[in-house]
């Protein structure tokens, strides 16, 4: 009996929460996790070896990802800032190649 008491008491925080976030404005959204998978639709269609490569060069500086019962999940808005700062760089460096 306690068990159901516990899994309605949690599925009535869920509900909570969300009716909480339903009324926040786009700009305001909390950051969604995502799991790999779309992680490496946004850098472009990577390999996954690439993806374990960028997570372990400390030169990189890739984003977290957390794990969640056995999968991998990043923040969505952490991935594309750092994508946007890749293309920045990479166009520095070839508007640097160009002067010399």
């Amino acid at each position: 009996m306690a068990k159901r008491k516990s899994a309605k008491a949690a599925a009535n925080r869920g509900a909570r929460s969300i009716a909480r976030t339903a009324n926040v404005t786009a700009n305001e959204r909390p950051d969604n996790l995502i799991p790999t998978q779309k992680i490496r639709q946004l850098m472009g269609g990577i390999n996954l070896v690439t993806l374990w490569r960028w997570r372990r060069s400390p030169k990189l500086g890739c984003p977290p990802l957390t794990e969640i019962n056995g999968r991998l999940y990043g923040s969505e808005r952490e991935w594309l800032a750092w994508r946007e700062n890749l293309q920045r760089r990479a166009l520095g460096k070839e508007a640097e190649a160009r002067h010399v």
